[in-house]
Formats: C-alpha cells, structure tokens, sequence
C-alpha cells in the first residue's frame, strides 16, 4: 500500500468508502473510536507535522485538546471531516485543512464550513520555498535546528539552493537536501524548516489559527 499513490488506495468505513491513503489513527477518529479531543484533517504527514508545530507555537492553551490526523487529498480530507460531524457517536467537533495547491482549480469546489485552506500551494514548497528565499538571513539558524553544525552556513546555503534551482518535484526536496549534506536525517532537516518557518510567518498562520479556534469551539 505504501507503495500506492493516495488515489489508488480506498477505505471502506461502515458501508461508506473514501479514497486516499487514510491512517490508522484517522481510521479510528472518523469511527469515533478513542475520540477524545478535538480533530484537524489534514493530506498528508509534512501538512500534520506542520499544523502540529503552529498550534504548539500559536494555540499553547489549546494545544492538548487538538488531535491532527491525515486522511489523504481533497476532496477526501473535507469530506472525512464532513463524516466526522455528522457522526452522532462523536461528541467532539472536526475542521478540514486543504493544502493551497488546488485553490481556483477547475474542479474545485467550494470548501465548506468546517474546511480552509493552509496557504496557496503545497504545503512542503511553501516551507521550502520560503527558507530558500531567505537563506541568507536563516543560514546559521537552520545549522542548528537541522542539526547540520558539521557543515559551515556556506555549505548548507548552496545545498538549499542546489535543491531550490534543480526544478525536482516538491515531494523530494528534503530528500534531495539530505543527499547533498551527507545523508543527514531528512527528518531532522523537515523538523528544523518547518519550526524556522513557522517562527517567521504569524502573519500567515494567524487566519488559519483563528479558524481552528472557531472550528473548533
């Protein structure tokens, strides 16, 4: 399965059935098994480490009360959340987050209440994008928070843009920047970009979190 795009990959969850790559632990919210907080749906894991890391920064208080789960693209994850609130056995509410990269589309509907969307594009090309942008400002910052300190800023600079200036998919950016600094962990350098980005930019999180707090009230 893993091997399997999101769109071949369906779930059958009493008698409805939903496509996309829906984890375990969506599985079980969507059921209403072991729902005992408040519920985001997002696409995929870079988006669910994302939000997770902007609602540690700008929802402290709230933080321990929200669960995030992926549950594939659009319109999946809108429609999973939709599943969610129209579960009567679920006494905890549920909003969307819809990656950017589909909104003006042909073929994008207009997203419901309880969905918005994170940004104007993937959610993994605007982190990277942004940090590219600014690597000269961010360099030395994201030696540390990507644990990198074995290479000088110079060297984590040209890597970034290496990867920014190679015209390779979004998906395999912090792949290819792990393969550039030595096969370091490309965890360590996802976590490091996402929490330097998202330092950077309340501006772009304050809608988003004003969202969750009404969606989620």
């Amino acid at each position: 399965v893993n091997e399997l795009e999101p769109e071949a990959v369906w779930a059958s969850i009493n008698k409805k059935v939903w496509n996309g790559k829906l984890s375990i632990e969506s599985l079980r919210a969507i059921t209403g098994q072991k729902v005992n907080s408040k519920v985001i749906y997002v696409e995929d894991s870079f988006a669910k480490e994302w939000v997770e890391n902007a609602i540690d920064r700008y929802l402290p208080k709230l933080a321990s009360t929200i669960k995030v789960y992926t549950a594939g693209g659009y319109p999946s994850v809108v429609k999973v959340s939709q599943y969610h609130n129209e579960n009567p056995t679920i006494n905890y509410p549920s909003i969307a987050l819809v990656d950017g990269d589909i909104k003006g589309r042909q073929g994008t509907k207009e997203l419901p209440e309880n969905a918005m969307f994170i940004g104007d594009d993937y959610p993994d090309a605007i982190v990277y994008h942004y940090i590219a942008k600014n690597i000269e400002e961010h360099a030395s910052v994201l030696r540390q928070r990507c644990l990198l300190t074995r290479f000088d800023a110079e060297k984590i600079k040209a890597a970034v843009e290496s990867v920014m200036n190679s015209a390779c998919d979004h998906h395999v950016y912090f792949t290819r920047l792990s393969d550039k600094l030595d096969f370091t962990s490309e965890l360590f350098i996802r976590a490091g970009m996402i929490d330097l980005f998202n330092e950077h930019n309340s501006e772009f999180w304050s809608p988003i979190m004003d969202f969750i707090k009404k969606g989620l009230d």
